[in-house]
């Protein structure tokens, strides 16, 4: 079968969804462009050859939301795969697409599981299935492979088990348990594997933790299987092969009644209680002492009691603690024994019977907070909201036990208007350590000097919750080695925790929806798993807004998910409804912002206008109309109070519900006239931004007549790195003002048109075209409803750019006539000299160089006219491929070197770079292949610095037609199979089909002419 028809058959390929969605040809890869073009063929794959509607796929894709624009998006992603993996590979049926079946790595793996070879199917996994993807439909489908995957390594865990492997199954079960807390399966595989171990106690700790989470949040007891594993565990009997033996089967019934036992543990020797750090509680810290660790109870004959059965039950819930350092040696007070205070205080609040994920805060707190050689003190920081308490209290839970002389907590109320002062907090910490109220003294520095010497000699950890400043909590900690203190706040003390601060952010979506689950109920998260992801990413997986959604569900069990998801969806009214009984994340927000002064309470609600994930220290300074220092300054103090975020140095981001509480702020207290203007100094300042980068990046090109100044001065970059990652960065920002703006009416639309058109970079660059032509296309009907003639002609022309960049030669050269028409209707010589221009190429595209030439000389009338020099040069540029086609040959070289001179007496590379580009590309077709290569060598070297990277690799094409010519065919085939791989991720078919066609003149061994 030749390449073309095995294309055409789609032959040969095979895809990967368990991982990030792939595809190959042969042992090839084949780039598959965009997420959005990706998750289309994973659709259409996992419909595994049936049709798929295109509503669905928009919904897959767009969700609730889809652009005026997605049945034509859906088609071109449609029309890139084909071009990808040949005309037959994706079939029209009705309203919807079809793809007969390739194999896939999900096939391979079902046909391992199903013949045993579980651990083989496993290996095929190369992450979580459907990496990189996002959306309810990836969200469900994952959820359901996972579940498959899921199945076969308990199923290989049991293997492993029934051969006698019970040790190395029991880690990956443990960890497995975490996972799932509410999973019987593979707790009964634990239990087993524990028990064939020895491990009775643990096997039966297991279970009443499993029992105990599944009437706590479902109300449902244990299957009847699981209960009878458990019976014939605790009375010792055979389970799968194993028995305990004599020895084990005393202690058994010692468990179960209380009676007998030896005071020797299963080794013989004499028990010892040893804590989780490995060091001994020896008997003397217990026997005869009034005040026995709270952590356990004493024995019949004085010893250490083992862990109590509550304490067993939560280990599998939480992450094992990290290896603590060894705890020091505190002063001798008392011979041989360290000194107790005359009563233990225990002031913990209760933890959370959910708490869920956030291993790695675990870990590190865990540790920072573990006795140490000095006295230490760690941070927990972070927004409201985001769990910093439960966190607190929970790792002091789970620490606890290397702190026998007691636990202090109090809430400091520093996020609301009164804060508990220090001297009242000592008082109280004084009292609960056993002074009388005779003895507290009066004064503040007298109450933290007794404080710290009554925890001399001593290990007492102190939670100080809800701080607000260092003054605040500064006399409330030890300064004695042994004790320790975590302190929770919204502001960041790192001169208190000395540079151990654990930052908390909001959960990753896998905890938060594991969060969800544990609180409305795992199975009805399952059923609905779609809508609980959607529900979680509404919440911005914030934990106080997932319990609140959670909580409200399930007083609401009759209600499906979507009810609630609906609801959220609604950004203006999402926060009303993350509100229960007393809480709610409003309020919370509410405590940290009424705390503002006047003047950074008005930026924080202003900067919330600012469009795009993050922002930068100039938007900010437009905005709130300050300098930029003190613009930078103003987001600098939100960030050290956790308004705000700075995920690089100078931009900021906020917490996606926090922004909605500031633009509902914003709403309630600035005027409309405010907001107004603020947007109003914003768009100038994109202006004024965009100008300057095309200014740079394009020195010498016209600006078009009558656009009105900028009341700030133009961005001028440093340099090419500077003007581009400038550029990218704001990007987004910008589409999504424009997209805003272009909905109020009264926005002036030419500007609109002239920032569009200064971001023509995005076009050149290889980034997505959607978020751009979506605006242009606002852009467009806004100026036809609006009858500004000017404005839609503008619009039209780059509407027809961005059709033209997207392979729709057809769509492109209807907007190119149409912004002719509109701008000679309204005498815009602009963007009629560059509608022509771009009319030519569009023709000469589509085989008519006569039509074409016609074309560009009209375009070099109106810029002669004009005496614009920069357009005069580029349409020479573009002129000269036509005359070329027409065989006029010393027309075209001329044509092409009349480019460069002009381009090279402006100044600057990025314009000389296309200027090489089309004599490199003319003097190929022209034969002189030797001169071609210094012309293209020399704009490669450029674009490669402008980072543009589509005209990197067109470059890198006709160097490889140049080097074909001149029969350097290994150089060649390097260099059209590289080019090769972006224009098809890319979806530039017409320049994929020349390196292709560059490949196939290697292989015969002959030159191919450039088009």
């Amino acid at each position: 079968m030749c390449r073309e028809t095995e294309e055409a058959a789609g032959g040969g390929l095979r895809f990967g969804l368990l991982g990030a969605v792939r595809a190959w040809r042969g042992d090839e890869p084949v780039p598959l462009g965009t997420p959005q073009q990706r998750l289309v063929l994973a659709v259409l794959l996992l419909a595994e050859g049936r049709v798929v509607g295109r509503e669905r796929l928009i919904r897959a894709l767009w969700e609730d939301r889809p652009p005026v624009t997605a049945r034509r998006t859906v088609q071109t992603y449609i029309s890139q795969l084909r071009r990808l993996f040949g005309p037959g590979a994706v079939r029209r049926d009705g309203e919807g697409y079809a793809m007969p079946v390739h194999p896939t790595d999900l096939a391979e793996f079902l046909a391992l599981c199903e013949r045993g070879m579980r651990a083989e199917a496993l290996a095929l996994w190369r992450g979580e299935a459907l990496l990189g993807l996002g959306g309810r439909w990836v969200a469900a489908e994952r959820a359901r492979l996972t579940g498959l995957r899921q199945n076969a390594v308990e199923a290989l865990l049991e293997q492993r088990l029934d051969a006698g492997d019970a040790a190395g199954a029991a880690a990956e079960l443990s960890a497995l348990c975490a996972e799932q807390p509410l999973s019987e399966r593979p707790h009964g595989l634990l239990i087993r594997a524990l028990y064939a171990q020895g491990r009775q106690d643990r096997a039966i700790a297991v279970y009443t933790g499993l029992r105990r989470r599944l009437d706590e949040e479902l109300g449902v007891r244990p299957t009847a299987e699981l209960a009878s594993l458990y019976q014939r565990i605790i009375s010792g009997e055979a389970v799968g092969g194993t028995r305990l033996a004599s020895g084990d089967q005393d202690r058994a019934r010692h468990d179960r009644t209380g009676h007998g036992g030896t005071g020797q543990d299963r080794t013989g020797q004499d028990r010892t209680a040893h804590d989780r750090t490995g060091h001994e509680r020896t008997g003397h810290e217990r026997t005869g002492d009034e005040h026995a660790d709270h952590d356990g109870a004493r024995g019949p004959r004085g010893e250490a009691a083992p862990l109590s059965a509550t304490h067993r039950e939560r280990e599998p819930d939480v992450p094992d603690l990290p290896n603590l350092p060894n705890l020091p040696k505190l002063p001798d007070a008392s011979g041989g024994r360290t000194a107790r205070p005359a009563q233990v205080p225990a002031q913990l609040p209760a933890d959370t019977s959910h708490f869920t994920g956030r291993d790695d805060a675990v870990r590190r707190l865990a540790e920072a907070a573990a006795p140490g050689p000095t006295a230490s003190a760690v941070a927990v920081v972070g927004l409201g909201g985001v769990g910093k308490t439960t966190l607190a209290v929970h790792v002091a839970h789970r620490l606890r036990h290397l702190y026998p002389d007691g636990q202090l907590f109090v809430d400091l109320r520093g996020a609301g208007g009164e804060p508990v002062p220090p001297g009242t907090a000592l008082y109280g910490f004084l009292r609960a350590l056993g002074a009388t109220a005779s003895a507290v003294p009066e004064s503040t520095p007298d109450r933290a000097a007794a404080f710290r010497s009554l925890l001399a000699g001593r290990r007492v950890l102190i939670v100080l919750d809800n701080a607000r400043d260092s003054a605040q909590i500064r006399p409330l900690l030890p300064g004695a080695p042994g004790s320790a203190a975590i302190v929770t706040s919204r502001s960041w003390l790192g001169d208190i925790a000395d540079g151990r601060t654990v930052a908390l952010t909001p959960m990753s979506p896998e905890e938060s929806l594991a969060l969800f689950a544990r609180i409305a109920g795992e199975r009805r998260t399952r059923a609905e798993h779609a809508e609980a992801a959607a529900i979680t990413e509404l919440c911005g997986h914030l934990p106080l807004a997932v319990r609140i959604a959670a909580s409200r569900l399930c007083s609401r069990p009759h209600r499906p998910l979507e009810w609630l998801r609906r609801r959220l969806a609604d950004e203006r009214g999402r926060l009303a409804q993350l509100r229960m009984a007393d809480l709610s994340v409003e309020s919370v927000f509410a405590l940290c912002h009424d705390r503002l002064s006047p003047e950074r309470g008005r930026a924080f609600r202003l900067l919330s206008l600012v469009e795009g994930d993050t922002f930068s220290g100039a938007a900010a300074a437009a905005v709130l109309a300050l300098p930029p220092e003190e613009a930078e300054e103003v987001c600098e103090r939100l960030v050290d109070v956790s308004l705000l975020s700075a995920p690089a140095p100078g931009r900021y981001r906020y917490h996606d519900l926090m922004r909605d509480f500031a633009r509902q702020r914003c709403a309630e207290r600035e005027t409309a006239r405010e907001r107004e203007e603020a947007l109003e100094r914003l768009l100038d300042l994109w202006l004024a931004t965009a100008r300057g980068l095309d200014r740079f990046l394009y020195p010498g090109d016209s600006v078009p007549d009558g656009v009105a100044p900028t009341r700030l001065p133009e961005f001028v970059p440093v340099d090419i790195d500077g003007a581009v990652d400038r550029l990218l960065a704001e990007s987004e920002g910008i589409l999504r003002l424009l997209c805003g703006a272009l909905t109020r009416p009264g926005t002036d639309l030419v500007s609109v048109a002239e920032i569009l058109t200064c971001l023509e970079y995005l076009t050149e660059s290889g980034s997505d075209l959607v978020p751009y032509a979506t605006v242009v296309r606002l852009l467009v009907e806004n100026a036809v409803a609006r009858g500004e003639r000017r404005a839609e002609g503008w619009g039209r022309y780059l509407l027809g750019y961005a059709h033209y960049r997207r392979g729709d030669a057809d769509a492109a050269t209807d907007e190119f006539r149409s912004a002719r028409d509109a701008s000679r209707e309204c005498g815009d010589a602009v963007t009629l000299g560059r509608s022509l221009n771009r009319l030519g190429i569009a023709t000469r595209s589509a085989g008519r160089a006569a039509e074409a030439v016609a074309y560009f000389r009209a375009s070099l009338a109106v810029w002669y006219e004009r005496g614009d020099l920069f357009p005069q040069g580029s349409t020479l540029g573009n002129l000269a491929p036509a005359l070329l086609d027409l065989g006029r040959l010393d027309e075209a070289v001329a044509a092409a070197r009349a480019n460069v001179r002009i381009k090279e007496g402006l100044g600057g590379d990025g314009t000389t770079a296309t200027a090489r580009y089309l004599l490199g590309r003319v003097l190929i077709g022209a034969g002189r292949p030797e001169e071609a290569v210094d012309q293209l060598e020399a704009a490669l070297g450029m674009f490669r610095v402008r980072r543009l990277r589509l005209w990197q690799e067109a470059s890198r094409l006709r160097l490889a037609q140049a080097q074909l010519a001149l029969g350097r065919t290994q150089v060649a085939r390097m260099l059209a199979g590289r080019c090769l791989e972006a224009f098809r991720r890319w979806g530039e078919v017409s320049l994929a089909r020349e390196a292709s066609a560059v490949l196939m003149g290697v292989g015969r061994g002959t030159a191919t002419p450039t088009g």
